[in-house]
């Protein structure tokens, strides 16, 4: 614990001020506060969906022609994960991380590692993009072992005002910066197809909504998983009928899998159309085929205020049981936040609030075990289910230094909740809710035009590991890493 306190108050002191949860978040983070940036300022050419992940022919970096992301890292891996109560099995288990969220599944072993993450873009034409993000390292423990982890690997095609990407793509459907509730980048992306439209304007009467863009896609789950080989579809529709407001609608069904009984194709296609066959009367009587899911998101946005604004919020909700007790009290989960600039200078300070709650059922499925996971991580809000949670952050350009702030605090498997969920089944231990509070400090300072140094590190305390009333822990973590940038 005195080598944790040490390292930490180091880096707070070597850095200007502090950075957020994840040790290492994925890079696609930065080109999401980019825009988000950009769309605080009051040049509509700036403007985009941020509740969609943005292709390469829109903002991404890849408008060169060749780019290539080459950090050395040193980190400290001390934390223990949780697995989810219910999801998964033990062999397949699903797991809560703090250090590690936001970063498409990378899970560093305990202890100290040594790693590399190469990220290569490549845009030969004006209807072709090619991105891969590689990451491997060594763990030096006892016994060392090296480890290698697979992040992105993707092609998309332009035709016209669509986008095909086939791969690994990332998909962050929402609002929310620390993690949307429906998909997000905490796990390993999906091997999926994916088709996007780009922002466009419908004729007739339909020009009234403004911009509008639309996404869908498949994937094939591996093996590793309950039910192995399960699947899942989901679709996204947009609309902005100005360019202050952004309002979405989402949906994705899982479905099939090795020994999973019944879900012929058009059972599963009336439940995508959100129908049901009926088989005479009964709770039972009607087609179960799909675990469903549904959400819509808002963001409104105020670039003229002296202080630049935007308000979002995301609503999701869970397909499961009951009337509108069960609706309200289990099955809805909430997310609202806001951005702001203290002005729209490239100085400026810039500050997140976010609180989320989630209800009892979300991500959780009794025939779909591993719901809505992917490798071990949760593919939605990283806080998991019958949770809260509150995140603060702060980023600030200090000379020429990029440095930034989070605060948080989450509470996790509520005594509220718990007798609905049956936790007590999975853990028959269980005494108190979960929480945690901390920060992760971080800064990161240019070298040379093309390098840069990142230092970073984690406090968290945890109160009642597990629900075990009484189980207190300290979790912290660090990284030191050395980065270079190339593009043409």
């Amino acid at each position: 614990m005195t080598r944790a306190l040490f390292i930490f108050s180091f880096i707070a002191l070597v850095s200007p001020c502090l950075m957020g949860q994840s040790l290492i978040p994925a890079s696609s983070r930065q080109h999401r506060l980019l825009l988000e940036d950009l769309s605080l300022t009051q040049d509509k050419s700036a403007d985009v969906f941020l509740g969609f992940s943005p292709t390469a022919f829109e903002t991404f970096e890849l408008r060169k022609r060749a780019q290539m992301r080459l950090d050395w890292n040193h980190a400290h891996i001390a934390e223990t994960p949780v697995r989810v109560p219910a999801m998964g099995s033990e062999n397949t288990p699903v797991l809560l991380r703090s250090l590690q969220t936001e970063s498409q599944g990378l899970d560093i072993p305990h202890g100290s590692s040594s790693f590399v993450r190469s990220e290569v873009g490549l845009s030969p034409t004006s209807w072709l993009a090619l991105r891969t993000t590689l990451i491997g390292g060594t763990t030096i423990e006892d016994n060392s072992r090296a480890w290698y982890h697979l992040a992105e690997a993707y092609a998309e095609f332009k035709f016209v005002n669509s986008v095909i990407s086939i791969g690994r793509k990332p998909m962050n459907w929402g609002q929310s910066f620390v993690g949307p509730l429906l998909l997000s980048d905490n796990s390993t992306p999906l091997d999926s197809i994916q088709i996007t439209s780009l922002p466009v304007r419908l004729p007739w009467i339909l020009d009234y909504l403004g911009l509008v863009r639309a996404e869908i896609f498949y994937s094939r789950m591996n093996a590793d998983r309950l039910p192995q080989h399960d699947q899942f579809v989901g679709w996204r529709l947009g609309v902005k009928p100005n360019m202050r407001t952004e309002v979405n609608v989402a949906a994705h069904y899982q479905f099939g899998g090795k020994q999973v009984r019944g879900g012929a194709w058009d059972e599963v296609l009336l439940e995508i159309f959100g129908v049901r066959k009926d088989y005479g009367e009964g709770p039972k009587s009607s087609s179960n085929v799909t675990n469903r899911a549904a959400q819509i998101d808002f963001r409104i946005k105020f670039p003229e205020l002296k202080t630049p604004l935007s308000v979002y919020g995301e609503n999701h909700l869970e397909d499961c049981c009951g009337g509108l007790y069960f609706l309200f009290r289990r099955q809805l989960s909430y997310l609202y936040g806001f951005y702001l600039r203290t002005d729209q200078s490239v100085r400026a300070q810039k500050i997140r609030v976010e609180y989320v709650k989630t209800g009892n059922k979300l991500y959780f499925h009794d025939v779909w075990l591993s719901a809505l996971s992917n490798e071990g991580s949760l593919m939605g809000h990283p806080i998991g289910n019958d949770a809260q949670g509150v995140y603060v952050d702060w980023m600030k350009s200090l000379w020429a230094a990029e440095g930034s702030l989070r605060i948080f605090w989450e509470e996790r498997n509520r005594r509220g909740q718990i007798d609905f969920g049956g936790i007590y089944l999975y853990r028959p231990h269980y005494e108190e809710s979960e929480k945690r509070y901390g920060t992760t400090p971080g800064v990161e300072i240019p070298l040379a035009p093309d390098w840069r140094l990142n230092l970073r590190g984690s406090i968290i305390r945890v109160i009642n590991k597990e629900n075990y009333g009484g189980r207190n822990t300290f979790e912290w973590g660090t990284l030191l890493s050395l980065g270079y940038n190339w593009k043409k």
